[in-house]
């Protein structure tokens, strides 16, 4: 009996294909379900992520000027907790230079920073 070593047999060039499509839809479909999770409610409070760069001063002047105020800040710099009863807030963020606006609910953690 002799012994046959396994070949190195790999996937199709169409087999890896769909394989990429499939991490693709997944991928796609997570982001999706992230953004509508953390997409913010009127009335309570928002996680606002500006430039790193900006001066708190500087946001606090972008908040105001879309109808919010600041309520937090802490962990990472450019990130902050906004409010503001106006439904068109999270748009009045973007046009005033925020990257992103999230559910203050969900993303609490990413600003504020414990007592103790």
């Amino acid at each position: 009996m002799t012994f046959v070593p396994p070949s190195r047999v790999t996937a199709a060039p169409a087999e890896k294909a769909g394989v990429l499509r499939r991490i693709a839809v997944l991928a796609a479909f997570v982001i999706v379900v992230a953004v509508l999770a953390s997409w913010p409610r009127r009335g309570l409070p928002v996680v606002v992520v500006f430039s790193p760069n900006l001066s708190l001063g500087e946001i606090d002047l972008r908040i105001t000027s879309a109808g919010g105020a600041l309520v937090d800040f802490g962990r990472f710099k450019g990130v902050v907790v906004g409010l503001s009863p106006d439904p068109d807030f999270a748009k009045k963020l973007y046009a005033n230079g925020a990257l992103w606006v999230m559910d203050g609910a969900l993303t609490t953690g990413l600003c504020v920073v414990p007592a103790g």
